[in-house]
């Protein structure tokens, strides 16, 4: 049987759902390569993501610590290394962990050089950290308690200012007189020390208290 044999409605029917069929298939195929681009595009972003969160939280982890170290140094209080060392410990093991994240995720060579150079500055405020609760720790609570004298604040515009005081223990064996100088910024996120000085020399005879 020959196809000019069937009727010429069977036929154009016979054409259409072949058209349909065709149309099918390929519908069928876009949504399977819609379907792989949308996998592709999420597997692209979800690296920049789990970077961005994770360094994020890095951040805010080091920031944390960099003020409870801050706070230490500048605190009488001795309780302070004890009452903290859980918390430096712990935030330690999760940087540890963070470091690890971030090394296992595929990046360039710049990326590459920046995390060097992160793990370097790391180790150095670790480092400056232990020592500074280690020094805390050894040191005698007695006798901390300080007076100050002749403080003045010098301002330089609106964003950067002096500070400087002179400073006096009991506890200090002979008559001895103390100076700190701090220099004050200010950022977007606020007021932060960007240099500072302390001395101890032995109080001139002429000074006055």
């Amino acid at each position: 049987m020959k196809l000019n044999d069937f009727r010429i409605g069977v036929r154009l029917g016979g054409g259409f759902a072949v058209i349909l069929s065709l149309l099918a298939l390929m519908m069928l195929v876009g949504i399977w390569r819609l379907a792989d681009v949308t996998n592709e595009t999420r597997h692209m972003m979800d690296t920049p993501l789990a970077k961005e969160r994770l360094a994020e939280e890095w951040f805010r982890n080091v920031a944390v610590g960099v003020r409870r170290t801050t706070a230490i140094a500048k605190s009488a209080d001795p309780s302070l290394e004890t009452l903290f060392a859980a918390d430096a410990k712990a935030s330690t093991l999760r940087g540890n962990e963070i470091l690890k994240a971030l090394e296992a995720i595929p990046g360039g060579d710049e990326e590459t050089k920046l995390m060097a150079a992160v793990v370097t500055a790391r180790k150095g405020y670790i480092g400056a950290r232990d020592a500074i609760m280690a020094f805390r720790a050894a040191r005698s609570p007695i006798g901390l308690g300080r007076r100050t004298d002749k403080t003045v604040i010098t301002t330089y515009g609106r964003d950067t200012a002096v500070a400087s005081t002179l400073f006096y223990r009991d506890a200090w064996a002979g008559a001895k007189v103390g100076r700190q100088m701090q220099t004050w910024v200010r950022f977007p996120e606020g007021w932060r020390i960007v240099a500072a000085h302390v001395s101890i020399i032995d109080e001139p005879k002429d000074a006055k208290s």
